[in-house]
């Protein structure tokens, strides 16, 4: 019997003597692709320091994890108004991303924490974070999305003469000129009454970062809506409006212009709409491709809360721990939910990944794919119910790649449609320039770019024919290049030798003696030899004894 395509990974489904002799029940570190047994390389060397939640974008590394504040947040300007930042030398601080006190359903942590999510959309980077939704323009600028209206109405009071008259009432807004952003408009202020005369309007400045006008706004007198009348300084003033009631700008004042909502996760965009849940809500924007503004009853409610977003030419996909449902539609009065799953869910968002017409993602049972008509579990047929929590994920080459909280990396390879492990030391996982890097120590890496890492595979137990006939094995021949240690196992014996393997040579092991009749033979091999051919002698024995 022969052994020279090590490419079936793993198979734990099935007994071990059932297995195809190209698979394995042990599977650590092995380079499948390559179909010899060979050993992957370790990270290569490590570049800038990043933090552990970081996307590829306009040719550097964006670290979406957190974001530096020049002001501590606190629950008033938490809701879109956090002061602002820009990259020094292209880097924000490395620190660890903090923990997500939602309870996840399914038996997982709950202190586990949803991971930070991005979208590209009109050379913009968009993403969320537990401080809030941000937009990275390519140029290290980095803005809060939204911008929190005033918190109270202005005050208004008899001013000069010479001026309006009629009876009028105000508001105001903040705006952000670098990206055209402006808030909803404060509480209205008491009607004040004018006889030819101009009119004091007291405001209050915006703290946030950013803000670089205050926009006055007012009707009564010959205006019929509330009106755009002057854009002053964002400073804390008393301002004269003198402006009469047919030269003012005109412009209504907005009141769709929500900030974004508190603690949005799992942003996806779809034809020009920002899609992102909190709890059991799934909010979006208006199909115009702007994150700043949600309005406020743009919400679909789910029964259960929410763990994880993709979206799909079928509609958004919206995964609770253990069901998936598909929105379909794209304008807020036409929105219908189908169930597509009641038993697969997504648990944890960072195990998502975009993958043709649709994303592969971790359900509790094991791997799955949607394109949002229904959900495959691939993985049951070879590794049955899987469980794995993982923290982040990236699909590179057609190969998915998953980073599990224990540290261990949950591979398919889509190619050749088998599963393997790595057990590297890495905290994090990214695709970028087409190329798989991971986070090693803190700093960012080129996965498999270093020296070999030590493999552990385990074939099944190999039986040819007829496991329940008795066999004697004799000889094992074994071609290899570098350093191998070989376990051969037999059945029922268990662990008969061990043996040291080195050089670039062929191997000729006996089977001792007395171990040498069994059931079946199996082979454990660990190393970092490149190991091409496996050949062991079998005679069975006549009559089954």
């Amino acid at each position: 019997m022969m052994l020279s395509a090590f490419v079936g990974g793993l198979n734990t489904l099935l007994s071990p003597n059932l297995l195809a002799n190209s698979e394995a029940v042990e599977c650590v570190n092995v380079d499948i692709a390559s179909g010899t047994l060979k050993a992957v390389k370790a990270p290569g060397p490590g570049e800038q320091t990043i933090a552990p939640y970081t996307y590829y974008f306009s040719n550097h590394w964006v670290d979406i994890s957190t974001q530096v504040q020049q002001t501590p947040p606190t629950l008033d300007t938490y809701y879109g108004g956090l002061a602002n930042s820009v990259f020094t030398n292209g880097i924000f601080g490395g620190t660890a991303a903090s923990v997500f006190t939602d309870s996840i359903l399914g038996g997982l942590p709950t202190t586990t924490a949803a991971a930070p999510s991005a979208v590209e959309y009109n050379n913009t980077l968009v993403y969320t974070n537990e401080l809030g939704l941000f937009k990275h323009t390519g140029s290290d600028t980095v803005l809060r999305c939204g911008i929190t209206p005033p918190t109270a109405a202005p005050v208004v009071s008899v001013g000069p003469a010479t001026g309006q008259t009629g009876t009028y009432t105000y508001c105001y807004t903040y705006y952000r000129g670098f990206d055209s952003t402006e808030s909803n408009p404060s509480e209205l202020s008491a009607e004040l009454i004018l006889a030819n005369q101009k009119a004091n309007v007291d405001v209050v400045a915006s703290a946030e970062a950013n803000v670089s006008a205050i926009r006055i706004y007012r009707i009564g007198g010959n205006l019929l809506t509330m009106s755009l009348v002057m854009e002053v300084p964002n400073t804390t003033a008393t301002v004269v409006d003198g402006v009469s009631d047919t030269l003012v700008i005109g412009d209504i004042v907005p009141l769709n212009n929500n900030a974004p909502p508190i603690g949005l996760k799992y942003l996806v965009e779809q034809t020009g709409v920002f899609y992102a849940a909190v709890g059991n809500k799934l909010y979006f924007t208006e199909p115009l491709g702007n994150p700043n503004y949600w309005p406020a009853f743009y919400y679909i409610q789910f029964s259960k809360n929410i763990t994880g977003l993709a979206g799909t030419p079928n509609g958004i996909v919206v995964f609770t721990a253990f069901t998936t449902e598909v929105v379909l539609g794209s304008d807020v009065s036409a929105y219908t939910r189908v169930v597509i799953s009641y038993d697969q869910g997504c648990p944890l968002n960072g195990s998502i990944a975009k993958y043709g017409q649709g994303v592969l993602f971790l359900s509790s049972d094991g791997l799955c794919f949607t394109s949002g008509a229904s959900v495959d579990l691939l993985s049951y047929s070879k590794l049955g119910k899987v469980n794995i929590s993982a923290s982040h994920s990236a699909l590179v080459d057609n190969v998915y790649y998953a980073l599990a909280f224990d540290g261990k990396v949950f591979v398919y390879n889509l190619n050749l449609q088998c599963y393997y492990y790595l057990d590297l030391p890495i905290t994090g996982l990214y695709n970028g320039k087409d190329t798989l890097y991971c986070r090693s120590g803190e700093r960012i890496a080129p996965m498999f770019q270093g020296t070999k890492v030590p493999y552990k595979y385990t074939t099944g137990i190999m039986a040819g024919s007829r496991y329940s006939a008795v066999k004697s094995y004799n000889n094992v021949y074994l071609r290899s290049n570098g350093d191998v240690v070989m376990d051969i196992s037999l059945d029922p014996q268990g662990l008969v030798t061990s043996i040291d393997l080195t050089g670039n040579t062929s191997h000729d092991v006996s089977v001792p003696q007395v171990e040498m009749l069994a059931y079946g033979i199996q082979f454990t091999f660990t190393g970092t030899a490149d190991v091409y051919e496996l050949e062991y002698v079998v005679e069975e024995r006549q009559n089954g004894r």
